[in-house]
């Protein structure tokens, strides 16, 4: 099987419980530390806004929303935006399967209740050349879609297939897609996780909000049968089990000195 969800949740290893509290300025214990701060929201059965079936996995609250009356405006403001881009991405999602010489609808199996998160983040100016906005890293999902506020010096860098950190501007009416470490591992490489950081140091102020949209935690995945080598052995494996792997081992990608390409794999972004 390619892609495949397993016949009985009981035989699948999703990531352990776990609830997102707000992103604080610098608590990262990196060097150097990454420089911002926001709000992380996802998938959540027990958010009555997401209208998911129970699940054993998503059994108590992952979501952190503030409680202040005068913040009351903004889980339903979230929420229009959460709804709006996780039907975007199923519909991305299907494109990209076209795009594989797949039936558009290959991956819906495995996108039923899928991983998602919406980061809602400030960039403060970087006041010396040692901060960091976020170091290089690629995303563990299918695709990230980067809603970004323009600035007059482009925070946002990605590495191309050549070594050199590129800028991405901001444009109107537009959103950066990143390909992740899932499309990377279907196609077995053939399709790159892109590598990016950001670097805001134009004295502006920088907010993003970017929509990460993976496979269900309790799917397995494996490499497409199209991009399989022949005499090699290829096995599936969890999504959950995966997530957590790298969101233990390190919260960056850090790169080979000297080298461009994906570089040596630490962890989350």
């Amino acid at each position: 099987m390619e892609a495949t969800k397993p016949s009985s949740r009981a035989n699948s290893t999703p990531a352990p419980e776990a609830v997102r509290p707000p992103l604080p300025l610098l608590p990262q214990l990196l060097t150097p530390p990454d420089l911002k701060e926001g709000f992380l929201m996802g998938e959540d059965a027990t958010d009555p806004e997401q209208n998911l079936p129970p699940l054993p996995f998503m059994s108590t609250p992952r979501n952190q929303w503030p409680s202040h009356p005068t913040a009351a405006f903004f889980r339903p403001a979230l929420y229009t935006y959460y709804t709006a881009m996780l039907a975007f991405s199923r519909r991305l999602l299907r494109i990209f399967a076209l795009a594989l010489d797949l039936p558009e609808d290959h991956f819906d199996a495995i996108t039923q209740h899928p991983m998602t998160n919406v980061r809602a983040v400030h960039y403060p100016p970087q006041l010396s050349d040692a901060d960091v906005g976020i170091g290089a890293h690629t995303d563990f999902c299918w695709f990230t879609l980067v809603a970004q506020s323009p600035t007059l010096h482009p925070a946002l860098e990605v590495l191309n297939a050549n070594g050199i950190w590129v800028p991405v501007s901001h444009e109107a009416d537009s959103f950066v897609v990143n390909i992740a470490d899932f499309l990377k591992l279907v196609t077995g490489g053939e399709w790159m996780s892109t590598v990016h950081r950001v670097r805001n140091r134009g004295g502006e102020e920088r907010y993003s909000m970017p929509f990460f949209f993976s496979p269900d935690e309790d799917a397995r995945v494996g490499v497409l049968e199209g991009f399989r080598r022949e005499g090699e052995r290829y096995e599936e494996f969890g999504v959950g089990e995966y997530f957590q792997r790298r969101l233990v081992v390190d919260r960056r990608t850090h790169l080979e000195e000297g080298e461009g390409g994906e570089g040596r794999k630490g962890g989350g972004y």
